[in-house]
C-alpha cells in the first residue's frame, strides 16, 4: 500500500523542485513525510536524482491515537466549533505531531547540516479532516499557502502514482480525458493490518482532482484478521 503513496509523494516532489520550492541544493528536492501505522517515512530526490527513504519509528502515544482512529472511524462526530484551531483537542493533537516531526527534523537537519523543507504529507486514511489539519500545522505551520505544499489522507495520495489525471491505464483515447469526455472511475483498495478500506474515486480532468463518490470500510477484514483465520 505505502509504496504506492511513496510514488505519488515522489511525483509531487519533483512537482515541487519544477515549481521552484528547492533546498539549499538546486538539484535537491524537499522532503515528504508519510504517517503509516507504525513508522513516518521521510523522502526526497537527493543530489544524484535517486530517491532517499528513511523510516522513523512513531511512539506509544501515536499508536494510541492511531488504534483510537480506527475503533472510532465512521461514528458520528461532534459539530467543529468556530474557535476549533484554538481547541484544547486541537493543540493537543498539533503538539503529538510535533513530538513526532521535531526529532526527525533534528535528525535530518544533522544529516545534512541544513534544516530540511517539507513539501507534502500523507496520513492514514482513518484519520479525519481535524486530525489531519493538526498533523499539517504540526509540520508546514499556518503559513502553509506561502508555498506549493500537498497534504491529507492516504487515499488521497494512491491515485496520483498512476497517473490517472495523464490519462494513462484508464483504457481512454486522450481526446477522452477531458471535462466533457466519458466518466473515469478508479476503484482503491488501502489495505492495512486493521482493516480494508474501499474508495470509488472520479478522475476529474478539469480540476486535477480524484473525488470520492463512494467509500465503505471492513474493521474486521484486516491483514491480522486474515492470519488469524
Amino acid at each position: 500500500m505505502y509504496t504506492l503513496i511513496l510514488l505519488s509523494t515522489f511525483a509531487t516532489l519533483l512537482q515541487c523542485v519544477i515549481a521552484g520550492e528547492l533546498t539549499r541544493n538546486i538539484h535537491e528536492s524537499p522532503f515528504g513525510l508519510t504517517f503509516t501505522p507504525s513508522a513516518v517515512l521521510a523522502s526526497r530526490y537527493n543530489v544524484s536524482g535517486l530517491v532517499e527513504v528513511t523510516r522513523y519509528p512513531v511512539n506509544s502515544k501515536y499508536q494510541t491515537y492511531y488504534d483510537e482512529a480506527v475503533h472510532g472511524h465512521g461514528l458520528r462526530k461532534e459539530r467543529r466549533r468556530d474557535d476549533h484551531d484554538e481547541s484544547a483537542p486541537h493543540l493537543a493533537a498539533v503538539a503529538l505531531f510535533r513530538h513526532i516531526v521535531d526529532p526527525i527534523t533534528t535528525d535530518l537537519n544533522e544529516q545534512l547540516e541544513y534544516e530540511p523543507t517539507y513539501a507534502t504529507l500523507f496520513m492514514p486514511s482513518v484519520f479525519h479532516d481535524d486530525i489531519i489539519a493538526a498533523a499539517g500545522e504540526a509540520v508546514f505551520g499556518r503559513t502553509s499557502l506561502e508555498r506549493p505544499i500537498k497534504y491529507g489522507p492516504s487515499h488521497g495520495a494512491t491515485c496520483h502514482a498512476y497517473d490517472f489525471l495523464g490519462c494513462k491505464h484508464l483504457n481512454r483515447a486522450p481526446g477522452e480525458c477531458n471535462w466533457d469526455g466519458p466518466e473515469n472511475l478508479v476503484l482503491l483498495l488501502e489495505y492495512e493490518k486493521d482493516y480494508l478500506y474501499a474508495f470509488l474515486k472520479a478522475v476529474g480532468f478539469h480540476l486535477g482532482t480524484y473525488s470520492v463518490t463512494a467509500q465503505e470500510i471492513c474493521k474486521g477484514c484486516g491483514e491480522r484478521f486474515r492470519e488469524a483465520s
